[in-house]
């Protein structure tokens, strides 16, 4: 029998159009590293003692609904509110013989000020069109949701233009 495993992810822009990237240290990581300012240099890549850089996510329950858990999430690991909230797309991925993840991806912005008290957290706003992206050592399934994301994006602004 295959388990289905749910998870939301919430594409964080600001009106910079840069996208909201957090990184959850491991704890091992030296105490002086997690008194870093919220914006952090990009330039980690193959720094994997410290983790990877993701899409805020979250496991989503059997009867839960995606925008609530994307709205708790928020709330407790950047202390502020969901501003806009957007559905882009759906993506499964094969984690084994037996299980499937179903990841349901959304994107929008935040309302308020982020204030991340976690010093396991690190977070780092980074531009849609530049290098910094390949930089970031990210989870590898979200280095493809992030290129559909940017054809994405800029096909909607390009409508916007016309």
């Amino acid at each position: 029998m295959i388990k289905l495993v749910s998870t939301v992810a919430f594409i964080i822009l600001n009106e910079e159009n840069k996208i909201l990237f957090v990184k959850r240290l491991n704890k091992n990581v030296d105490e002086k590293s997690t008194e870093k300012s919220s914006l952090v240099s990009v330039k980690d890549k193959g720094n994997n003692e410290a983790g990877e850089w993701s899409i805020l996510f979250e496991t989503v329950e059997e009867d839960e609904n995606s925008r609530d858990v994307i709205k708790r999430a928020v709330k407790k690991t950047l202390n502020c509110e969901v501003g806009d909230c957007n559905y882009f797309n759906l993506y499964f991925y094969d984690i084994s013989d037996s299980f499937i993840k179903k990841a349901g991806y959304f994107y929008g912005t935040v309302a308020g000020e982020i204030k991340v008290d976690n010093r396991f957290l690190e977070t780092v706003w980074v531009n849609l069109e530049s290098s910094e992206l390949d930089d970031l050592d990210l989870i590898p399934e979200q280095r493809g949701v992030l290129n559909d994301f940017i054809n994405f994006f800029q096909d909607k602004f390009l409508e916007k233009m016309e």
